[in-house]
């Protein structure tokens, strides 16, 4: 079948928008991981995840979401996710 590259480049653009203007900064992160009021997802692969993760968080790659995977990893559908992954993820290296 023929690739309809107009069409996903358009719920590309609308993934964009969404991600950005949910994005959140550390302290609203600390604030709602402190009230209990979210789930910490990390969409990172294992590997990263093992090497380093944010405490609390827990792991399922992004190439391993579907309804059953989020549904076991994410019970309450009222819940507050947060994603992070590779791209929100910096690691700081001092001497």
């Amino acid at each position: 079948t023929a690739c309809d590259s107009s069409s996903y480049l358009e719920f590309a653009k609308c993934a964009e928008f969404l991600r950005e203007r949910n994005q959140i900064d550390e302290a609203t992160l600390m604030n709602e991981l402190r009230e209990g009021n979210a789930i910490l997802l990390d969409a990172r692969g294992k590997e990263a995840y093992n090497a380093l993760h944010i405490d609390g968080s827990v792991n399922l790659p992004y190439t391993s979401f579907s309804a059953s995977n989020l549904a076991h990893i994410i019970p309450d559908k009222d819940a507050r996710i947060i994603i992070y992954c590779r791209n929100n993820f910096r690691l700081s290296v001092t001497d």
